[in-house]
């Protein structure tokens, strides 16, 4: 068998594999384009053994089909570095004259040869001088496989040149070696780029299952919490419901039915407050929470809301309240998102302070930013603990008086504080107190 039989079954073994990767995977069009120039390769070989004049049409439709489809072999790699205006014009131009030699009869196609020929030379040099300019930029970018593919047409532009000189025999421009090298380099390329889309799409999968993993994860964190912090008020409910039903007792103690319609009260309004968060929360990870700014926002407005809103949670624990800043101030952003910033800091500042504490609510201007602190006299916490409060981890405290507590609230503020490109941070002294600071942009747009 000789080399160049070897060569186009080679070809053809090569264009028949890449169109069936093409109709495997209908996105990858670098497949078709390789198939293409592949089937083209066997038409050459073959065109060869006939007589010149009997496959002249062949050859003409091969000469102008071939160059577009290295165009566009290169251009499905480097579609950001080729112009796209210059291979339309290049495409158009193939079209047309696919379209004429296909209903021009041979006879009259050997007629205008010269000319015809002249121009499929000149189609052909054109197209090369394009494939390598703009091959040559992708390779001063560093696309990958740039490289390969700039030597693969080089091989092509170099057997083109010298065939050229040689001979004037159309038929006679292919080079079996230099294409069956340009081949292989071109093969083990799309080879490369088909393992390279395996591993991304594997890395993807790798990044959905880990997603998914910690989704999960914070389902059942966010039950354990439910389970954990809504038994404790609403069974302390429970029991402060039964002993207030038994009228003779609490006709005999008055003071003791205050006292547990109190608890129930505050018990319920730690619940209602988790729960709260808990729905904020999913909403907020599901996309349902738009972040909705508006200029010009009064911040003092919702501090005074809010102290007024929670006065009567902190008077249980005769916590007293105090807004220190008198300075109107104005920021932009979301204030149904920094009203609740404010309610969790405040109520865990309550849940926190001994009777008798005070939680002071302080804002001042600094530069381009609004700070807000929310201060407290109350347990303070230690290092560890701080450092576990914006972390992944749910954490679940006890308040002075056996409040249920969790650092849940503090993840969905600093969610919140996040979205208005601002920072939030604890500073606290087991013992003497916490402060919870964050950061606002100052009245209009960031």
């Amino acid at each position: 068998m000789r080399l160049e039989e070897i060569i186009v079954g080679s070809y053809l073994i090569v264009a028949i594999y890449h169109f069936f990767l093409y109709f495997l995977y209908r996105k990858n069009y670098s497949a078709l384009y390789f198939a293409i120039i592949c089937i083209n390769a066997v038409i050459f070989n073959v065109i060869k053994v006939v007589q010149f004049p009997l496959v002249y049409k062949a050859s003409l439709l091969v000469f102008l089909i071939n160059p577009i489809t290295f165009l566009l072999f290169g251009n499905s790699f480097f579609k950001k570095d080729y112009n796209q205006k210059i291979l339309k014009i290049f495409l158009i131009i193939a079209l047309i004259g696919i379209s004429l030699i296909l209903v021009t009869p041979q006879k009259l196609l050997l007629g205008f040869s010269q000319n015809i020929n002249k121009f499929i030379f000149l189609y052909m040099q054109s197209t090369i001088f394009y494939l390598i300019f703009y091959t040559i930029k992708a390779v001063i970018k560093k696309r990958e496989n740039s490289i390969l593919l700039l030597i693969g047409f080089s091989i092509i532009t170099f057997t083109f040149l010298s065939k050229l000189f040689l001979t004037k025999d159309m038929v006679k421009l292919f080079n079996p070696l230099g294409g069956y090298a340009m081949m292989l380099i071109y093969a083990f390329v799309l080879a490369r780029q088909l393992s390279n889309s395996f591993y991304k799409s594997e890395m993807v999968i790798e990044k959905r299952t880990k997603e998914l993993q910690t989704a999960n994860n914070d389902k059942d964190k966010m039950f354990a919490l439910l389970s954990h912090d809504l038994r404790g008020p609403i069974g302390g409910i429970v029991q402060a419901l039964e002993l207030i039903s038994d009228k003779d007792e609490m006709i005999n103690n008055p003071d003791m039915a205050s006292e547990f319609i109190n608890a129930s009260y505050k018990s319920a309004t730690a619940t209602f407050q988790l729960i709260e968060n808990m729905f904020l929360w999913i909403s907020m990870n599901n996309g349902k929470i738009v972040y909705s700014p508006k200029p010009g926002v009064d911040l003092n407005e919702i501090i005074e809301r809010n102290i007024t809103n929670l006065h009567s949670i902190s008077s249980l624990k005769r916590v007293n309240l105090k807004m220190e800043s008198k300075e109107s101030l104005n920021f932009y952003g979301d204030s149904y998102m920094v009203e609740t910033v404010i309610r969790n800091l405040i109520s865990n500042a309550i849940k926190y302070t001994d009777e008798g504490g005070e939680i002071k609510i302080n804002s001042t201007l600094q530069g381009d930013e609004v700070l807000v602190e929310v201060k407290d006299n109350g347990i303070g916490m230690n290092e560890e603990i701080k450092n576990t409060l914006f972390s992944e981890k749910v954490v679940s405290q006890s308040g002075t008086k056996g409040e249920k507590g969790s650092s849940l609230g503090l993840k969905l503020s600093q969610e919140f504080i996040e979205k208005h490109k601002g920072k939030i941070w604890v500073e606290s002294e087991l013992g003497v107190g916490t402060s919870v600071y964050f950061t606002l942009p100052k009245g209009e747009s960031i």
